[in-house]
């Protein structure tokens, strides 16, 4: 779910590329999406061509659109190619359908860190047949798991956390809504990490295991 680090990126453009890294965790707080290099109208104006790389999908809690309009605001033309979005990443890792046609017909993207801090509609969150995914959320996992129950959904009601999902510390844990907090805890799961709730989160126990001879094979083409 994230980019390649600084020195990998250096070494794949041409030789007088640079690379600097404007990593941003979940308690890593900037004033605005301006502060980044990409969107710095000086940089641009020194006629330099930027490529600012993010994890997972920039349209998708990845603040694009905000460095989108930054750059519009100065006339500065851009592309963006989109990537694979942390909940389809995590989701695939575990092998957990994020849709399923007897089990969940929607599924919904939720932050854990609003803006202003604002409440998501739990009434809605919590109805069967839907498949929930929380964006950052580990910090909240107490508050999301409570307001969740106490807005009706059932307290066996099937999650998975996966902690840095797709990379080779990747951890999951599997529980329900009464017990995925304590669980989450007595493991010490850490940011980044990821919250799937819903009947779909069941399966990841009975996915079969991915090939072997072809996650080889695509590690020797990456």
């Amino acid at each position: 779910m994230r980019p390649p680090g600084p020195r990998k990126c250096s070494s794949a453009g041409p030789p007088r590329c640079a690379a600097r890294l404007r990593g941003q965790g979940a308690r890593r707080a900037r004033d605005d999406a301006g502060g980044d290099r990409a969107t710095d109208p000086e940089t641009h104006a020194r006629r330099r061509r930027v490529a600012r790389l993010k994890g997972g999908d920039p349209f998708v809690f990845g603040r694009g659109g905000e460095e989108l309009q930054t750059l519009a605001a100065h006339g500065i033309p851009c592309t963006v190619i989109p990537g694979i979005t942390a909940a389809l990443g995590a989701a695939a890792s575990a092998g957990i359908p994020l849709t399923h046609r007897q089990l969940a017909g929607s599924v919904t993207f939720v932050t854990g860190h609003s803006a202003g801090g604002e409440e998501p509609d739990w009434s809605a969150l919590a109805r069967p047949g839907q498949t929930v995914v929380f964006y950052m959320g580990i910090a909240q996992l107490a508050h999301i798991t409570g307001r969740l129950r106490a807005a009706g959904a059932p307290a066996s009601r099937p999650v998975a956390l996966i902690e840095r999902a797709t990379l080779p510390g990747e951890r999951q844990l599997h529980g329900t809504l009464a017990d995925i907090g304590p669980r989450a805890n007595d493991a010490a799961i850490t940011p980044p990490a990821l919250l799937i709730v819903g009947d779909v989160a069941a399966l990841a126990a009975s996915a079969i295991p991915p090939s072997r001879s072809l996650d080889v094979r695509l590690r020797s083409v990456a």
